[in-house]
């Protein structure tokens, strides 16, 4: 008789819940789910990636990034009137 060892199961447990940041500034709430997470929005500069699905933290996290230095970008470029 041959013995045979079965490893155990690796869970990896994974949050359920998720404050993502844009350089330390908060950025939303992801909210896991069968398709991985769901971005909801804590600031109006986010609200662009309100709903969004993503696969990983890291995803939403470089998305919140991206999405702030696009908008600093263009307000830079964007005339101020003055008061």
């Amino acid at each position: 008789m041959t013995l045979v060892t079965i490893p155990p199961k690796v869970v990896t447990a994974r949050p359920e819940a998720v404050t993502v940041e844009a350089f330390g500034e908060s950025a939303g709430l992801l909210i896991a789910n069968s398709r991985g997470y769901r971005f909801y929005s804590a600031d109006q500069r986010f609200a662009s990636l309100e709903g969004q699905h993503f696969k990983t933290v890291l995803a939403a996290e470089r998305a919140a990034r991206n999405l702030l230095t696009l908008l600093d970008k263009i307000d830079a470029v964007r005339p101020h009137s003055a008061a």
